[in-house]
């Protein structure tokens, strides 16, 4: 709530980054608060706000240990009787929502390239070790039980690197051209993000299985520190499992794009006879009439 020129704010976020790095070096977390108690506001009662950790009294941290993602921290913190400036403020009062939306969007096709990155990298390494390791005289590569996988993971790969690269491309015409609008971005980063994910584990796994026992140790005696040893395998799975499950479930990034955009935009002459899950019969009638929640 507001008092004079300062907020004070109560609550506590959890499954954030970088909250042991910001207590030890400082930087702000942009926080999402309620700042409208009436329950009618809706989506329209959140506003951000840049708020230290390091230094501000209040303010009680959480620590997480990641199965993947080693580079940086996962936590929370409480935060009882946090005071801000008024100057802390990030965008407009109240509508914090729309900001977020719009951040989630640009963060989808981020990590969409992300996946695909670091797919790439660990793809190369298999391709390099199934070329020299050989079994029963021939090298792995020559066997179909490998190959044919690996040209679908290929397949797979560069299908997902196009639609990051549409998305990538639509932000552009918005934040460039201003020829795209938000939710052109959103239907693009939900599929970038649906995709990128589960293609990269499944490809990692399988070039897991052609490490053998290499691909079930962190360390191999003699070749740590090799930027080809199996160790950035284990290290590319562990961050894709954090995609994979910490920016949303795989059930929910499907009804993100499917129902309430893929639907209607892509399939407009059906999508009236599309029940819409917690929409009455009357607004989903006032959102193809062009109605807009803001």
């Amino acid at each position: 709530m507001r008092q004079g020129g300062e907020w004070v704010i109560n609550g506590e976020k959890v499954y954030i980054s970088g909250v042991r790095e910001s207590l030890a070096m400082g930087g702000v977390h942009l926080l999402l608060a309620r700042t409208e108690p009436d329950p009618a506001a809706g989506h329209r009662a959140f506003t951000f706000f840049a708020l230290p950790l390091k230094g501000t009294p209040g303010i009680m941290p959480t620590y997480f240990k990641d199965m993947g993602r080693m580079g940086i921290s996962t936590g929370g913190f409480a935060m009882t009787d946090v005071r801000l400036p008024g100057k802390h403020q990030v965008g407009d009062l109240n509508r914090g929502f729309y900001h977020a939306m719009e951040g989630f969007s640009a963060a989808r096709v981020l990590i969409g390239a992300t996946c695909v990155g670091a797919s790439e990298a660990v793809l190369d390494l298999g391709v390099e070790h199934i070329k020299q390791r050989q079994a029963f005289g021939r090298p792995l590569a020559s066997y179909e039980g490998i190959s044919f996988p690996m040209a679908d993971h290929y397949a797979n790969l560069e299908s997902t690197r196009l639609l990051v690269y549409k998305a990538a491309w639509i932000m552009d015409q918005k934040y460039g051209a201003g020829t795209a609008g938000h939710s052109d971005i959103a239907l693009a980063a939900a599929l970038a993000k649906l995709r990128a994910p589960k293609m990269g584990l499944d490809l990692m796994n399988e070039v897991a299985d052609w490490f053998w026992g290499d691909g079930l140790h962190k360390r191999v005696p003699g070749r740590d520190g090799d930027p080809r040893h199996p160790l950035l395998l284990d290290r590319r799975r562990g961050d894709h499992e954090y995609h994979a499950a910490g920016h949303q479930p795989r059930a929910a990034r499907a009804r993100i794009f499917a129902l309430p955009q893929l639907i209607p935009r892509v399939y407009p002459k059906t999508a009236g006879r599309v029940p819409m899950p917690g929409r009455s019969a009357a607004d989903a009638a006032n959102r193809r009439h062009g109605s807009r929640l803001c």
